[in-house]
C-alpha cells in the first residue's frame, strides 16, 4: 500500500520529464538494487553510460541511456532523416521500436542472437532475425541505419563486430554506438580470469560484460575500422538544467558515426 501510494504522488511531481512518452513526475526511479554494481573498483574509472539513478520512467519504463538518444533526435531533427530508409536495430528497445512503426520506412530488421524474445513485436511488416554481429548475414552496403546501443561490452570480438556493422552500412549511412566506457583508462580493461558473474558484476558492471572500454581505445577502433566520428557532445546541446529534467548522465555524448 505505502509503494502504491508513493507512486501516486510520483507521478503527479513535475520535477522530472520523459522525453520518450512525454510525461512529468517527481523523479525517474533508479535502477534496481539486485542490478546495480557499487563496487569502489568502478566507482574510481570515471565511468560514463553506466548511471544507475534517475533510470526509468515511471509510465513507460524507458532508461536514461534512450531518453538521451530521444532528445538528440528531437534537438537534431533527426527522424525525418529516417523515412524510406532501411534500418537495422539489434537488440531493439520496445519504446524506440514502436517510435520507428510510425515512419515510413523502407525496410525494418529486428536482430538479436535470440530473436525469440522479439516474436511479439512482430506486426508482419518487419523482420525479425537470428544475427551474430560478428557475422552478419546482410550483403555489403544494405542497410542506411544502425543502432547498436550498449552491445559492444558484451562482445568478446569487439572488432570483428565493428568490421561487420561497416561492411553492411551504406555510404553515406549512420550508426549509433552507445556503450559504457571510462574516461580514466588509457586501454580497455578486461582479463580471462574474470570469468564468475560476480567477478564480471565486481569488474565490469555487469554479468554478462566482458570488458571496461577506455573511451581513447573506444574511439580508436571504431575509427580504425573507417567510421567517421559525428559524435555530439552534450554539453553542446543541453543546460545542466536539462541534463538534471530528463535524468541523463552528465558525460554522456551521443556516439553517432558515418560511412563516407
Amino acid at each position: 500500500m505505502i509503494k502504491k501510494i508513493r507512486n501516486i504522488i510520483n507521478r503527479r511531481g513535475k520535477n522530472r520529464k520523459c522525453s520518450v512518452c512525454g510525461n512529468t513526475m517527481a523523479h525517474f526511479e533508479d535502477l534496481e538494487e539486485k542490478k546495480q554494481n557499487k563496487s569502489e573498483f568502478l566507482s574510481k574509472l570515471q565511468m560514463v553510460g553506466m548511471k544507475t539513478t534517475d533510470f526509468n520512467c515511471v509510465f513507460c519504463g524507458s532508461n536514461n541511456r534512450l531518453r538521451l538518444i530521444f532528445l538528440y533526435f528531437e534537438k537534431l531533427d533527426f527522424w525525418k532523416n529516417f523515412a524510406h530508409k532501411s534500418v537495422l536495430h539489434f537488440a531493439p528497445e520496445v519504446q524506440l521500436f514502436r517510435k520507428l512503426q510510425v515512419i515510413p520506412l523502407e525496410k525494418y530488421i529486428i536482430g538479436d542472437i535470440d530473436p525469440e524474445r522479439y516474436k511479439e513485436l512482430n506486426n508482419g511488416k518487419i523482420e525479425i532475425v537470428k544475427i551474430d554481429a560478428t557475422q552478419i548475414n546482410l550483403p555489403d552496403n544494405s542497410t542506411d541505419f544502425i543502432f547498436f546501443s550498449h552491445i559492444l561490452e558484451h562482445i568478446e570480438n569487439y572488432q570483428k563486430a565493428l568490421s561487420e556493422l561497416f561492411r553492411v552500412l551504406k555510404p553515406g549511412g549512420k550508426v549509433i554506438l552507445q556503450t559504457p566506457y571510462s574516461k580514466l583508462l588509457k586501454r580497455n580493461f578486461s582479463d580471462e580470469n574474470i570469468r564468475s558473474a560476480d567477478q564480471r558484476l565486481f569488474f565490469y558492471g555487469l554479468q554478462d560484460h566482458v570488458r571496461i572500454f577506455s573511451e581513447t581505445e573506444l574511439l580508436g577502433a571504431i575509427k580504425n575500422v573507417g567510421f567517421i566520428s559525428e559524435i555530439k557532445k552534450i554539453s553542446d546541446f543541453f543546460s545542466t538544467e536539462e541534463i538534471q529534467k530528463y535524468g541523463l548522465d552528465s558525460n554522456e555524448d551521443l556516439l553517432l558515426f558515418s560511412k563516407n
